[in-house]
């Protein structure tokens, strides 16, 4: 009779918003989420009021990030999607550099360096070490940048 949220998670793009919208409109639950498969519904059903995740598309965005990037990984999105947290192992030209050469207010920030299975939060004159993992906060339309700095 109650419930805080609702996933609408069957194969059907139709019947997830149909879940969906019975869910937010005559139950009255608070977080709706629908997956679509077509990407192109995507605007549609927000304008509508229901939140949605494209696993097809998630999963193509994914896959061509770690291809072109095999050292730089985002593990989470937070809100819609306009910050990620992302790792990166550090290697080549970059090990040597600053914290401080990654970060760019309001978009780019490392939050954590691990360094020989050891976790610390970094300062902005931290050097980086080849091998160090760093954890970041990087907003949506960074993401290319930080690729760009990592690589």
């Amino acid at each position: 009779e109650r419930a805080d949220g609702f996933a609408a998670v069957t194969s059907g793009d139709n019947s997830n918003f149909i879940a969906a919208t019975v869910a937010r409109d005559t139950f009255r639950v608070p977080i709706v989420i629908a997956r679509i498969y077509d990407p192109q519904r995507e605007q549609i059903y927000r304008r509508l009021g229901i939140r949605t995740i494209s696993s097809t598309a998630w999963g193509a965005h994914k896959i061509k990030r770690m291809l072109l990037n095999s050292d730089l990984h985002g593990s989470q999105e937070l809100g819609n999607g306009e910050v990620q947290v992302m790792q990166a192992r550090i290697t080549g030209p970059i090990a040597g550099r600053p914290v401080r050469d990654l970060i760019y207010s309001g978009s780019i920030n490392v939050f954590a360096v691990v360094r020989a299975g050891r976790a610390f939060v970094p300062s902005q004159g931290t050097t980086l070490e080849e091998g160090d993992v760093i954890h970041m906060s990087v907003a949506a339309d960074a993401v290319d940048k930080i690729e760009s700095l990592i690589r």
